[in-house]
This record gives structure tokens, C-alpha cells and sequence, in this order.
């Protein structure tokens, strides 16, 4: 209540437990709870919600993102020189992040799948400086849940289309054949994607139409890059 929609909500890491003492003392904060049975160095470590008792839980509601851009909108320009014309028409979105599936699916490493390269940088004992979650196979601890780590910015700038166009002078051969206009063209829609999104596009959504659910990229093929050429006449 009160808050925009497209809040993305989970929980918050505040660091990977790199030693025994910062497990111990994470244990110890929990209490009894047995929200993490399989605990362990390289694990997560969740923001915790005082529960009293000197003891605190998870808080699985923090606000740790907003799926919705603070600003977006296009530019369409056209150019004319003599007979030539060239029309652009870019895209652009700022401030809004995507909840990445392949990144959660890595952190899981569930069976044969692939894993996103972002997990070279895993915590292990050759790499306690790793800003990601230890890797174990077929990870049903329970340790992972929804967090900030699968978030990532959705800003971008696309070229959306290219139109380069000619017109042909009003030649003799021209008005025989029985033209008022003639020009031929080359076009091209999706033609670059400047992004720091780590999926396949940052446009990509499980629900297009919702502000509120459309937050999780399921790595849907992204938009496709076309090409056309043509002649246009009129008579």
C-alpha cells in the first residue's frame, strides 16, 4: 500500500559467509529456527528480521527492485539529401530491473543444465573474494531463495528500425513505363541492443502486459533481427 507497482520482493543478501566464524554467528542470530538445515561456508547470508529473544528470521518481503523503468521513450529522426533518405527510430528504457531465471537456475545447478558463466565467479576455497553463492549439484538445501543476486539491470538503448531510401528522377523511361514515383529501399528493426542485461533481452517478460507480474525473464527468445528490401511506385 502506497508503493508503486512493479516492486520486486525477496530477500536481501547482505554478504556470502566466508568463514566458520561467520557461520557460527549466523547460526547463532537464527536461533532455533531451522530455516537453513544445511547451512554452510559459501552459503548466503540473509537479511534477518528481529524476532525477539535475541533471535531474528529471514525477512522474505524486502523491496529489491522495481520492474518498472523510471523513464522511457523513443527517437525517430529522418535525413534527406537529394535523392537519398534515411529514417532511425531508437528505443530506450532506464531504471528498471528483470528477476533473471538463468541466474537462479545456476545458483540451483540442478541436473545436466547449463549454468550461466556468471557462477565462475562462485565462492570456493580457491576463490573466498566470490561474489556468488557456492555451487552444489542438484541443490535442494534450501538454502536459495529470491534475492537482489538474481536482479539485474533492464536499462537499454536498441536502434528499433532503419530505412534507407532512393528516389529516382523523373527520367523519360520513368514516365513511359507509366510511373508518377519510383524509389527503391533497404530496411532493417532489432538491429543493436546496447545493455548490460545478461539474458538474451532485457524487453523479455513472462507477462508483456503486466507491470505488477511481468518482472521474470524466463529467457524467452528475444526479439528478432529482420531485413527487407523493396520498390516502392506509384502510378
Amino acid at each position: 500500500e502506497g508503493k508503486p507497482l512493479g516492486l520486486i520482493t525477496g530477500l536481501t543478501v547482505t554478504g556470502i559467509i566466508k568463514n566458520q566464524a561467520d557461520l557460527d554467528d549466523y547460526k547463532k542470530r537464527i536461533g532455533p529456527y531451522d530455516y537453513f538445515p544445511y547451512l554452510g561456508i559459501g552459503d548466503p547470508m540473509y537479511q534477518l528480521k528481529d524476532e525477539g529473544g535475541g533471535y531474528a528470521y529471514p525477512d522474505f518481503n524486502t523491496i529489491i527492485g522495481n520492474a518498472a523503468p523510471k523513464y522511457y521513450g523513443g527517437i525517430n529522426q529522418q535525413f534527406s539529401y537529394k535523392n537519398f533518405d534515411l529514417q532511425f527510430y531508437f528505443t530506450f528504457s532506464h531504471g528498471g530491473k528483470l528477476l533473471w531465471g538463468d541466474h537462479i537456475s545456476s545458483v540451483n545447478f540442478v541436473g545436466s543444465s547449463n549454468a550461466s558463466v556468471i557462477m565462475l565467479n562462485r565462492y570456493h576455497p580457491g576463490n573466498t573474494s566470490g561474489n556468488q553463492p557456492r555451487v552444489v549439484l542438484n541443490n535442494d538445501n534450501g538454502f536459495y531463495y529470491k534475492n537482489q543476486l538474481d536482479l539485474f539491470s533492464s536499462s537499454y538503448l536498441k536502434l528499433r528500425t532503419i530505412t534507407f531510401n532512393y528516389r529516382f528522377n523523373k527520367t523519360p523511361w520513368i514516365e513511359k513505363a507509366g510511373f508518377k514515383n519510383l524509389s527503391v529501399f533497404a530496411s532493417a528493426t532489432n538491429v543493436f541492443t546496447i545493455t548490460k542485461y545478461p539474458g538474451n533481452d532485457p524487453e523479455t517478460s513472462n507477462d508483456p502486459y503486466s507491470v505488477q507480474g511481468g518482472y521474470f525473464d524466463v529467457s524467452n527468445y528475444p526479439t528478432v533481427r529482420a531485413f527487407s528490401a523493396g520498390v516502392k511506385a506509384s502510378f
